[in-house]
């Protein structure tokens, strides 16, 4: 991941570290964090999705 979005690869003692952190996290995130975002009403200018 940090190789696609930063362009840069992690050694695995940086990729461990991350993996103790994330596991030391507690706790359970609100409902509403992970709800689907609102999006605006489609018109006929709203222009197509790009498939590629």
């Amino acid at each position: 991941m940090a190789q696609t979005q930063l362009g840069k690869d992690l050694s695995d003692t940086e990729a461990d570290d991350i993996v103790a952190f994330l596991g030391s996290l507690t706790g359970t995130p609100p409902a509403d964090y992970i709800q689907p975002p609102v999006l605006p009403v489609s018109t006929e200018s709203t222009p197509l999705a790009d498939p590629t």
